[in-house]
């Protein structure tokens, strides 16, 4: 299925649904007739407030439930009568022992908010090989330490009406254009000349 409320410039860009617990994907479940099977076991009380006897099977629910219940039986691990943070790590650990996968964070940063063409910032410590593919400095390489320039004026290619233009890192040509040996000999890099929002953003 492809929907229009899973971001595909995040994450891996597939979810794996689950109706009984997500407001969207129950939208989305009832209207292709898919199933809506409860996962978690809301409290007696949330039954109450929405007029349904305890218990009530997903199925009969007016909305999803997206409160932190007690997990439901479920084929694979172990999860009966756990909150959500203890399921989470129980399954994680399940995982882990048969070798079939692994903890993983995911951060929310869009480099369009983030990234400034600006001077003043932190520098990115990214460097672009003659391929343009980005390559990150190692640890030993770090901090990148802005240089001096006297021009804070983005740089504009004036024989190029279509060019957009740079910003004022460019013009320190001798920082931008570096040789350097990230694992593979010396070879020519090019510094990003973006630079983050001090203080890295906060």
């Amino acid at each position: 299925w492809v929907a229009d409320y899973v971001l595909m410039d995040y994450g891996t860009g597939a979810i794996m649904a689950v109706p009984a617990h997500d407001q969207r994907d129950i939208e989305f479940a009832r209207a292709f007739g898919l199933p809506v099977r409860a996962v978690l076991r809301p409290p007696d009380e949330w039954f109450a407030q929405h007029s349904l006897p305890a218990g009530a099977a997903a199925g009969e629910w007016p909305r999803a439930f997206t409160g932190d219940g007690r997990y439901a039986p479920v084929p694979g691990p172990p999860l009966a009568g756990l909150g959500r943070d203890a399921a989470v790590e129980a399954t994680i650990g399940w995982l882990e022992s048969r070798g079939t996968g692994r903890r993983e964070r995911n951060y929310r940063l869009r480099d369009w908010l983030f990234s400034r063409q600006r001077y003043w910032g932190e520098p990115f410590p990214i460097v672009y090989d003659t391929g343009g593919v980005a390559h990150a400095l190692p640890e030993s390489m770090l901090p990148v330490e802005l240089p001096d320039i006297t021009d804070f004026e983005p740089r504009i290619l004036a024989d190029d009406d279509t060019a957009l233009p740079e910003p004022p890192l460019a013009r320190a040509e001798h920082w931008v254009h570096v040789e350097l040996d990230l694992g593979d000999g010396v070879q020519r890099y090019r510094r990003e000349t973006n630079t983050m929002p001090q203080w890295a953003g906060s």
